[in-house]
């Protein structure tokens, strides 16, 4: 028996550049900008594992090794079988440098690479609430963030921050893929496992 689950996670639905500014209201120029989230999640490009690299999956799904010494390591299994998932993963680099450590649930996602950590924790007056490594905090109501599903040439959805992952068993063998969206290439692979 085969199941697959994939799950797609957009700040805006939980959901300019910030260097030196107050924040504000986020818009599609924001999401088209170079912004903090794309600069935050972008600083793991060059240590992320590659792209044509299938780590191996732990068999309590804790960890993933690659061939190149990268290692994801995880609190929750990396394929998690709650819903909504929960995540909590640290990669690090063949040489032991910590590339990406990310948390989400409950409605919030905090990311953290070499350019600082990016925090979406909405509260009771916004669906996203978005602060940058410098402080910077951008807001959208539920109106505007319904706005933001119209950015980007595919309707926004891969041009938005936010995360997808996908998991799945088929017989003994499981697998684990997890990409962050919102990126300058839309989506980024973070890690692709299997056992």
């Amino acid at each position: 028996m085969q199941s697959i689950v994939s799950v797609a996670c957009i700040l805006v639905a939980a959901c300019g550049s910030s260097s030196g500014s107050e924040g504000g209201v986020l818009t599609c120029g924001w999401v088209e900008s170079n912004n903090c989230w794309k600069q935050t999640v972008e600083a793991a490009v060059s240590c992320l594992p590659p792209a044509s690299e299938i780590g191996v999956l732990s068999a309590d799904a804790m960890s993933c090794t690659y061939a190149s010494g990268d290692v994801v390591t995880s609190t929750l299994p990396l394929a998690p079988q709650m819903t909504p998932p929960q995540f909590n993963f640290t990669v690090t680099t063949g040489a032991g440098a910590e590339c990406l450590h990310w948390e989400s649930g409950q409605g919030s996602v905090v990311v953290t690479t070499s350019a600082g950590t990016v925090t979406d924790a909405p509260d009771a007056t916004s669906d996203v609430m978005l602060t940058c490594p410098d402080g910077a905090v951008f807001t959208a109501d539920q109106a505007q963030s319904q706005a933001l599903l119209a950015c980007g040439a595919d309707g926004g959805i891969s041009a938005l921050p936010g995360h997808r992952a996908q998991q799945g068993t088929s017989g003994t063998s499981a697998h684990a893929e997890f990409w962050v969206d919102g990126t300058s290439a839309g989506a980024l692979q973070i890690f692709n496992c299997q056992n």
